[in-house]
């Protein structure tokens, strides 16, 4: 964690040539640690993860235009309003099918997570490293929030993955696959973002496989 603030804090007092901002981008290759990289995208503020992005803004120019967005779309919070239902699960379990029942049976508006205005960008961040592509997707969920926020005024809102799939991702990458590596029951690591908008309830759609 030193390592990247040293790093952020001499680009910008311009000390940095081209290949040390690199380094400061891709500080993941030089320690993969499961705390750090984990956390990176799990358990610090939505501005913490943003400025992961910024600076990278060098050799990735499209970092400024989803911390951009991120900026004109971060507006709403959810008060009051109609309940919020996040459908997780892997491809192919049916969690497509379930959510257009859902917002037929409720009425109710379907959103999905990564938001549709980043698809201009995913090809580009799914190319670099984990930690900045999962710093690109966490700040997909915090504009996916801000739309919840908004839709969930006027109608309940069904949403196709969420931060969930994020987390699972960040830490089965972490662990290698391995499930007696992952952090046991209870872990800081499962705690929800302090600042992210929660949903009222979060359902995982399975596929049973039948074995011979």
């Amino acid at each position: 964690t030193q390592f990247i603030y040293l790093c952020t804090g001499l680009t910008q007092l311009g000390l940095f040539s081209e290949l040390s901002r690199r380094l400061s981008c891709l500080t993941f290759v030089f320690g993969f640690k499961f705390r750090f990289s984990v956390n990176t995208v799990l358990q610090i503020s939505k501005n913490d993860i943003s400025l992961d992005l910024y600076t990278c803004t060098d050799i990735i120019p499209e970092s400024k235009e989803v911390l951009k967005l991120v900026d004109e779309q971060l507006e709403a919070s959810r008060a009051d309003g109609f309940p919020v239902i996040v459908i997780e699960g892997l491809d192919a379990t049916g969690k497509t099918t379930l959510t257009e029942a859902l917002r037929e049976s409720l009425n109710a508006t379907l959103l999905k997570s990564p938001p549709q205005c980043l698809a201009p960008f995913r090809q580009r961040f799914d190319s670099e490293p984990p930690l900045i592509r999962r710093a690109f997707y966490a700040l997909g969920n915090y504009i996916t929030a801000a739309h919840i926020g908004k839709e969930s005024l006027r109608a309940p809102v069904i949403v196709d993955r969420y931060w969930h799939s994020t987390a699972a991702y960040a830490i089965a990458t972490a662990v290698g696959g391995r499930v007696e590596n992952l952090p046991k029951p209870g872990s800081e690591f499962y705690l929800w973002p302090e600042d992210l908008l929660q949903p009222n309830l979060c359902c995982s759609s399975l596929s049973v496989q039948k074995k011979d």
